[in-house]
């Protein structure tokens, strides 16, 4: 399969991000983009969720946010 059919059949399952998410990878280019004089082309196609296991610091997260939401 072509490279342009590969894209187009992909392009209906793209979502809107949470906003807090893209403001975190913006920065992370950015930052990225300033030490390393101008990026050096880095081009970001596409943002998806890793699969797999929960790691110890995103149950610790988890945990810590559910734990401040309590009454």
């Amino acid at each position: 399969m072509s490279q342009r059919k590969k894209e187009s059949a992909g392009a209906g399952k793209q979502t809107v991000p949470d906003p807090r998410t893209l403001a975190v990878i913006t920065a992370a280019v950015a930052a990225y983009e300033s030490e390393n004089a101008g990026g050096g082309g880095i081009m970001i196609r596409k943002i998806s969720r890793a699969a797999g296991p929960r790691t110890a610091w995103n149950l610790a997260g988890l945990q810590e946010v559910i734990d401040s939401r309590r009454v």
